[in-house]
């Protein structure tokens, strides 16, 4: 027997042995990331918008459509940038304002704000290990975020509505992923996004999970919601094998008229 053929017999019955312990691998063993791109894909066609587009728009930033570790929230923003009249986009949750400052690259006529708590704060210095090299995740963030069309805020998201008096066109949620926080974060959101704007939700879960980040407090909210005149669209987060395990989701949502 070849090496080749041993090492194929190996990964068989290595997979063969997984599927036995935990029969919940099959999913894993048998996933197909084009049903997750068509899925997607078929949300982008029912908001009215063209997939070529977004490539385009991803291109332009170095990022390529199909790459599996790439966040579909890129893709939305992407999307939602062919609307011409987004004038002010707010982000809940900065972090080290990668994400800002792609913003800022496809939205160069927009304000961006962006907020994210105080670097003084326990909560912020404890997470995403941050106590280990805070001078340097502060500083990668400050030159990710110094363009003229970034408006950086250091308050608690739980203070926006006295902070913010505008009506926003898009906001985007990327704080605490756990109640009360994150439902607070929704309910002020709405509060604060105009008519026709949407609302972009990141990393929701459906099924009933929960670990220090995140849990599935902001689907069963936005599902509490749809009672009340919200549409939700929930996009697969990331199109890659790892989702037959533990699937997450990035919402958009809108009030219907």
């Amino acid at each position: 027997m070849n090496l080749n053929l041993k090492n194929f017999t190996k990964k068989i019955l290595i997979k063969i042995y997984l599927l036995i312990k935990n029969p919940k691998y099959i999913k894993k063993f048998f996933y197909n990331e084009q049903k997750d791109y068509k899925y997607n894909e078929n949300l982008i066609r029912s908001l009215g918008y063209k997939k070529n587009k977004i490539i385009k728009t991803l291109s332009s930033c170095g990022i390529n459509y199909y790459d599996e570790n790439i966040s579909w929230h890129y893709h939305i923003f992407s999307m939602f940038s062919e609307k011409k009249n987004i004038k002010n986009i707010l982000e809940i949750g900065t972090y080290k304002g990668e994400f800002t400052l792609f913003l800022s690259n496809i939205f160069k006529s927009s304000k961006i704000y962006s907020i994210d708590l105080p670097k003084n704060n326990k909560e912020f210095i404890n997470s995403y290990n941050r106590r280990e090299d805070m001078n340097n995740f502060l500083e990668i963030r400050k030159k990710n975020i110094n363009k003229k069309n970034i408006i950086f805020k250091e308050i608690f998201s739980k203070y926006i509505l006295n902070i913010f008096k505008k009506k926003f066109d898009l906001i985007w949620i990327d704080g605490d992923h756990l109640n009360p926080q994150v439902s607070l974060d929704i309910m002020s959101s709405l509060f604060l996004i105009k008519n026709n704007g949407f609302i972009v939700c990141d990393d929701i879960i459906m099924n009933n999970y929960k670990d220090a980040y995140v849990s599935n407090d902001s689907y069963k909210k936005l599902k509490a919601l749809e009672k009340n005149g919200i549409k939700n669209f929930f996009f697969v987060k990331r199109c890659r094998n790892n989702n037959a395990m533990k699937k997450k989701y990035i919402s958009v949502s809108y009030k219907l008229n």
